[in-house]
């Protein structure tokens, strides 16, 4: 029994310490020695086979009374499983070396007393349990069998040989005898499974630690950085000859999100293992595989001279969700769908978006730089572009668009500072259902003047039409970002003018006007669309065209301005609106010019017969609302019941109070007549 527990015991301190040495010279430190992972094999090979010498000769003298064949056969083989298993076959060369230099040559040169490997039965299991160890590892390695897999083989098959060289070679000893040899080969069997479990707990940990990216290091010279990429690449040209080639660089989407939940180590590390994948499976292609900025890779890939290329076909396809077979992006896309883009992290799945741009050189620009920021720009506008491939060829003509679009911008900005203009808010209210607010009317402060006094004083002389599109959008934008600021917004109508001019050109695109009403978070049947009837002429038939399909969306139409000088009646046929806004000066100037009462009461007319719900606007005074009111026009507007920076539910309880005190003493009045 004493025996017994001995054997336990050196199993468990010699599979212990051997395990602790693994973890910290390969288990979890295997990633620094990537470069020179051959030679450092060999190293921790011989290294473990020094310590198994040491071990085999101290053990005896430090325990008594333990089986030799444990010291000299059974630990070194188990150590040996170990290292074949989890680390390399290759390892087994000098670690094997180590061991017969040390038990045949050095032990007995220097008369050490150590337990040294006798007996022709023991030096032949001790070669043929090595041998075995590396055949299975080796075709373990071709078929790409798991390490349990190689384990359980080496075990079995190491089991039965050595059970029947045991008992065929105690059989004419006594039956106690070979029992108690087979009892060690089942311990020893059964420890190392205690040995393959630890190591494997190991490499479990290892894992999880590249998963959350907290040990690997991406390996930086497997790709040319910014600064050498273009160098590269034109060197690569004219020692090739090469006339054209695809520039594809790719990024992450939503690399700006992975700020809000995980530290930017992590998120460089996360880059670095995408990058990393794409690099691996092109590493053995001619190809140049580069660092484009911090969150953008490229890859430039020579074409054939003989391939043809159609740029129109490519910006075609950019349309589907699927490029087809024939398509010379194909490859690119997919690359990124073998890319693994899930990671997890504390018990969370962090989930990455791949999106590629493709430019090509020879046909679109002979300029790296100028490829560069075609796929730098088109990355950037995205959302601007309907495209749904998950690669994307750069459209130089989208490209100039946005270009153009920005310098219009920037001349806007010249003469009127874009970040001072004010957003207001009248809050529309209903009569007839007892002043409540309805909806909101949007307007502007521009360089101190309302929008109105600007377009007609400022704008005349100073902008292009193209830069009153472009404010006209620019207000829009920011008064639904300002009308947000409500918490039921959502359960909430307001009117936003836009430009008649923009939604009639060819610039006009449903899927980018949608795109940015989502990026807005707006929903469509909330938006009052509100055209100027004063702006001047366009393109009706594209007008009509564009606007039914903005109809579709559920957004509702509006016009303002009617009545006013200068405007046809008949042009509400192209709007077919939902809404009409009476001019502000009809409103306005109607006791002093008393034929605008009679407008008002014509176009209240009109506007029954067309199916329009009529809105005053300028309602500045009691006055004026009582007037209006006699007129039969249930929404109404004006400095009487205010004007805000932020969207409003309700109007004030002193005008509320107004208006229902004058209401009751009308109805008085009634009852007297």
């Amino acid at each position: 029994m004493g025996n017994i527990l001995n054997t336990i015991f050196v199993y468990l301190f010699f599979i212990g310490i051997f395990s602790i040495i693994y973890m910290f010279t390969w288990g979890l430190v295997r990633n620094y020695f990537t470069r020179f992972a051959l030679y450092y094999k060999l190293i921790i090979g011989g290294l473990f086979g020094i310590l198994v010498v040491l071990a085999q000769g101290l053990i005896p003298y430090f325990v008594k009374d333990i089986d030799k064949n444990i010291a000299t056969v059974y630990l070194p083989v188990l150590l040996g499983w170990i290292i074949s298993v989890f680390i390399s076959w290759i390892s087994i060369i000098l670690y094997l070396t180590i061991i017969l230099l040390g038990n045949f040559v050095l032990i007995p040169a220097t008369n050490i007393e150590f337990v040294q490997l006798s007996g022709t039965a023991s030096i032949l299991i001790y070669f043929v349990l090595f041998i075995i160890a590396i055949i299975v590892t080796i075709i373990g390695s071709y078929l790409k069998w798991t390490q349990w897999t190689m384990w359980s083989l080496i075990t079995l098959i190491s089991f039965i040989l050595v059970s029947i060289v045991t008992l065929t070679t105690h059989q004419s000893d006594s039956f106690t005898k070979g029992l108690v040899e087979e009892l060690n080969v089942l311990i020893w069997i059964a420890f190392s499974y205690l040995g393959y479990g630890i190591e494997w707990i190991i490499e479990v940990i290892y894992e999880h630690a590249i998963k959350l990216q907290n040990i690997i290091e991406y390996d930086r010279t497997t790709y040319i950085r910014e600064a050498l990429a273009h160098e590269a690449i034109y060197d690569l040209i004219n020692r090739q000859k090469i006339q054209r080639g695809v520039y594809f660089t790719f990024e992450i989407n939503n690399i700006n999100k992975l700020d809000k939940i995980v530290s930017g180590n992590i998120k460089n590390k996360i880059i670095d293992v995408v990058a990393r994948q794409v690099f691996n499976q092109w590493q053995n292609d001619d190809v140049l595989f580069f660092k484009a900025s911090l969150n953008h890779f490229g890859i430039f890939l020579p074409f054939d001279k003989n391939l043809k290329v159609e740029i129109n076909t490519l910006l075609e396809n950019n349309r589907l969700k699927q490029r087809p077979a024939d398509d010379v992006l194909k490859k690119f896309e997919n690359l990124l769908e073998k890319v693994n883009t899930t990671f997890a992290l504390h018990n969370y799945k962090i989930t990455i978006k791949l999106q590629g741009y493709a430019s090509i050189y020879g046909i679109q620009s002979n300029n790296l730089e100028k490829l560069k920021e075609y796929n730098i720009t088109t990355a950037d506008n995205r959302n601007n572009i309907e495209y749904e491939n998950q690669v994307i060829f750069a459209d130089i003509a989208e490209i100039r668009e946005i270009k153009t679009q920005k310098r219009n911008i920037l001349a806007l900005n010249e003469s009127t500072n874009l970040e001072k203009i004010i957003s207001l808010f009248y809050p529309v209210i209903n009569v007839e259902d007892n002043y409540q607010v309805e909806f909101n009317y949007t307007s502007n402060l521009v360089n101190g003047s309302t929008l109105e006094s600007f377009y007609d004083n400022d704008l005349k002389n100073v902008f292009l039409k193209t830069e009153q599109h472009i404010l006209s959008r620019f207000n829009a934008a920011l008064n639904i970002k300002n009308f947000k600021k409500l918490n039921d917004y959502l359960e909430r109508k307001v009117f936003i003018s836009y430009s008649a001019n923009f939604i009639a050109s060819e610039m006009f695109n449903l899927k980018k006007f949608a795109t940015k009403l989502i990026e807005l978070k707006i929903k469509p049947s909330n938006l009052i669309l509100t055209f100027d009837l004063k702006e001047p002429s366009f393109n009706t038939k594209l007008f009509t065209k564009n606007l039914a399909l903005i109809r579709k969306l559920g957004i509702s139409i509006a016009v303002k301005n009617l009545g006013s000088d200068n405007t046809d009646v008949t042009s509400l046929y192209h709007y077919q609106p939902e809404f009409g806004l009476i001019a502000p000066e009809v409103i306005r100037e109607m006791f002093i010019h008393l034929h605008n009462q009679e407008l008002i009461k014509d176009l209240i007319l009109l506007a029954k017969k067309l199916g329009i719900n009529l809105v005053a606007p300028q309602v500045n005074s009691y006055l004026t609302y009582k007037k209006l009111n006699e007129f039969g026009i249930n929404y109404m507007l004006g400095n009487l019941f205010g004007y805000f920076e932020e969207p409003q539910t309700t109007i004030n309880n002193e005008v509320r109070y107004l208006l229902l005190k004058n209401l009751t003493k009308g109805d008085k009045n009634a009852l007297k007549k």
